[in-house]
């Protein structure tokens, strides 16, 4: 599949500059950068953008005139982030269209099997579904964890 795909993916795959080593080498190299980014206070890495606690209370976030906006460390750490994205990939950063000012709150919130004393069974994953989680990701063999609609929904 790799020969027909683009131009990008075969060099990266196949390609004579990067062997497996020089593959690791860059991998290693980008880890190290997005660690410099990270936030050791908060113990958030570098390329985490953490907007909700354990509890789904809102994190990083300050309120001003009834309206929200990242945290000024917050929002340097995202576009520092970002830039290195932009360092090693053709993309291009344009930051007057990223927005981290003037935001709504909505408020979800989050659960999994092993809170709700739940086994990973055909009926409980039904339940399950019929909560209609946002999102859901299963994190073990033994529990999913999913954020459901409650108490703001999205339309």
């Amino acid at each position: 599949k790799v020969k027909t795909t683009s131009k990008l993916l075969k060099n990266i795959f196949m390609g004579e500059n990067y062997t497996p080593y020089k593959l690791m080498l860059e991998m290693n190299s980008f880890f190290r950068e997005r660690d410099e980014i990270s936030d050791k206070t908060k113990k958030e890495r570098g390329d985490k953008l953490v907007i909700s606690n354990k509890n789904s209370s809102h994190r990083n976030f300050k309120f001003d005139n009834n309206l929200y906006h990242f945290e000024d460390d917050t929002k340097n750490k995202c576009v520092k982030f970002l830039k290195l994205l932009e360092k090693h990939t053709k993309w291009e950063l344009k930051t007057d269209q990223w927005n981290f000012k003037n935001l709504n709150l909505m408020q979800f919130t989050k659960s999994d099997f092993v809170g709700r004393k739940w086994s990973i069974t055909k009926s409980n994953y039904k339940e399950f579904l019929n909560l209609n989680p946002l999102s859901w990701a299963m994190t073990s063999g033994l529990n999913i964890e999913f954020t459901i609609e409650e108490p703001d929904k999205l339309i």
